[in-house]
């Protein structure tokens, strides 16, 4: 690598270094959510790091600028973009909130990262290196997650730790009770893309690999952790997609898949026992009553842990572990209803110009600080079906390009894991503005160079 880069032209050394900044890039956006655990004035690690990559970028842009203007993905951006442009002059000529305009535009300065992507990652192996860097970053998140869990739980004073992780937008830490723990990161869809990694990589394998079985069984306990319904959902469609995927890509695999699923379900439960009994929370119950909205009986790790110690029994139930549930499902009915009044609110907007939108800048009456949440209504009320349907159009043009193309995902079946993990975020955005913000774009920038990777030909 370091004789080929010395030997590279200035445009190939420069390429080169962009890709390993990205590389870094994604991997910091795989831990930290927000990234502002260390800024200087404006600008974080993550800026720093994605302006770096597209300066370096520029040689090979403009060296053949007129080749990757006639890409799809590439120039379907651009009318986005003019789009966009159109929605924030509709915005300010409608006295919509300014600080809420100056949000959304800076949400989405982000795209200028889809032709970065578009122009470095042009080979199967940097696919294949960009993927190892998520999921490493991945597995790291849900690392510190698990101890996040443990040290709140373990500590006397956890609350400097939850304000620290709160102030630098790196995730949520809400103290249930003394013994249950809601730990949400930010990057927490990443942790979603690193068990499609795994998937994948299971898939070609020759034999059953017990390391990838146990990385998917701490993502998923990392992700128990969140106790986020979006996120559920989003585990459970991605799943499906995936494995789906999976047959029919790599049909001489469907045993040591099945096998690799079922080992991976069942280390699952092992480690969230384990947890269990180590930690004294009661995890599996407490994910499905605030999932479902309804109270359900703690699991059995946690009763069979406090019938040993003797604090319940058949004549004395764990009842305080109950209220703690109950007053946190009721917590969780009072956002649900504040989410409502959201989506009324957007649905107006949405009413009064259901086509061009309402411009940036648009937002739900009811939400002062003009953060709505809902993409898809967010999405409508301010730039319209119009504004819609031009973001999700690269989308689907790599999504036609990989049904055509199924012969080039058969070799490098990586194109898929990017496609099928933006289907992770198109799926959570619904409740979370992740795709109108760097988590997601970052991902949509990773999955439009897949054309560009797979065929592994110049501009």
């Amino acid at each position: 690598m370091t004789e080929e880069f010395r030997r590279g032209t200035f445009t190939q050394r420069c390429s080169q270094l962009s890709f390993g900044i990205l590389c870094l890039f994604l991997m910091e956006c795989s831990i930290t959510g927000g990234g502002r655990y260390w800024e200087v004035g404006p600008v974080s690690v993550r800026i720093l790091l994605g302006g770096l990559a597209a300066v370096l970028a520029l040689p090979e842009l403009f060296r053949h600028l007129g080749a990757y203007l006639k890409k799809p993905s590439i120039w379907l951006t651009l009318i986005f973009v003019v789009w966009l442009a159109f929605c924030a002059w509709l915005g300010i000529r409608s006295n919509n909130r300014m600080d809420v305009l100056i949000t959304d535009v800076k949400g989405f300065m982000w795209l200028f990262l889809i032709p970065v992507f578009v122009a470095v990652v042009r080979s199967r192996d940097r696919l294949r290196t960009l993927l190892s860097w998520v999921l490493a970053g991945a597995l790291i998140q849900a690392a510190i997650i698990l101890a996040v869990n443990a040290a709140v739980v373990l500590s006397d004073n956890p609350e400097p730790l939850c304000r620290w992780l709160t102030a630098r937008s790196i995730g949520l830490v809400d103290i249930v009770s003394g013994k249950l723990v809601r730990v949400f990161f930010k990057s927490s869809p990443y942790m979603v893309v690193g068990c499609v990694v795994l998937l994948f990589r299971q898939a070609r394998a020759p034999r059953l690999r017990w390391h990838y079985v146990l990385a998917v069984a701490l993502l998923l306990n990392a992700l128990l952790l969140s106790y986020t319904r979006s996120l559920y959902g989003a585990l459970g469609l991605t799943a499906l997609i995936s494995i789906v995927a999976v047959l029919v890509l790599c049909p001489e695999s469907r045993r040591r898949t099945a096998a690799f699923l079922l080992a991976a379900v069942v280390s699952f439960g092992v480690l969230v026992t384990v947890q269990e009994f180590a930690l004294e929370g009661s995890y599996l119950s407490f994910a499905v009553s605030r999932t479902i909205g309804k109270e359900v009986p703690t699991s059995w790790a946690s009763q069979l842990r406090g019938r040993l110690r003797g604090d319940i029994s058949d004549e004395k139930p764990n009842d305080a572990e109950m209220d703690r549930q109950r007053s946190y499902i009721e917590v969780t009915e009072k956002s649900d209803q504040f989410r409502q009044e959201t989506k009324d609110g957007l649905k107006d907007c949405i009413r009064r110009s259901p086509i061009i939108g309402c411009g940036l800048g648009a937002a739900a009456a009811s939400r002062d600080s003009g953060v709505d949440e809902y993409f898809y209504l967010d999405m409508l009320a301010r730039t319209g079906v119009v504004g819609l349907l031009l973001y999700m159009l690269p989308f689907g043009y790599v999504v036609a390009w990989c049904l055509r193309r199924r012969e080039l995902l058969r070799e490098c079946p990586e194109g898929a894991v990017v496609v099928c993990g933006l289907c992770t975020f198109w799926i959570v955005t619904w409740f979370n503005p992740w795709m109108n913000a760097v988590l997601g774009i970052a991902w949509y920038a990773v999955t439009l160079s897949v054309p560009t990777a797979l065929e592994e030909r110049g501009v």
